[in-house]
């Protein structure tokens, strides 16, 4: 199984984490509390300097504050993916799925990785993504 993470989009990836923070905070019941707020504002400004690594562990401190969080999983799978942490990567969007099963995103995360990855599980992945969201472009693009 390769782990080549050569064709990550930078721009995508800021673009993804933005939308995920946001959908997660709508998608679920949980308000964010002040801790899990600094930490979001950290990882974002990690980001925009594009220290990865520093980002990378301020999620890792929101999944210790609130395991529960599907968007600090989520955050943290991409942060890990884009630091060439690929199986930390799927481990953590899997993750992201178990906190919330109602997020496609981490589906299509997972499918993205598992292609690029050359691993069988990705169609499954992109399929359950298209089951929870049907109308979405990047579901639809990704099962063709």
């Amino acid at each position: 199984m390769q782990s080549s993470t050569s064709a990550f989009c930078w721009p995508c990836y800021r673009r993804k984490v933005a939308s995920a923070l946001l959908l997660m905070i709508c998608a679920t019941a949980q308000p964010l509390t002040p801790m899990l707020r600094r930490l979001f504002k950290s990882h974002d400004q990690h980001l925009e300097r594009n220290d990865i690594h520093a980002a990378m562990g301020a999620m890792q401190r929101a999944t210790r504050l609130q395991p529960d969080f599907a968007g600090a999983w989520l955050n943290l799978g991409l942060a890990q993916w884009s630091a060439g942490r690929a199986e930390e990567a799927v481990d953590s969007c899997q993750r992201a799925a178990v906190a919330d099963p109602t997020t496609d995103d981490a589906y299509v995360d997972l499918g993205y990785f598992l292609t690029i990855m050359q691993d069988e599980r990705a169609l499954v992945m992109y399929q359950k993504a298209e089951h929870i969201d049907p109308n979405s472009g990047e579901n639809l693009l990704a099962l063709g």
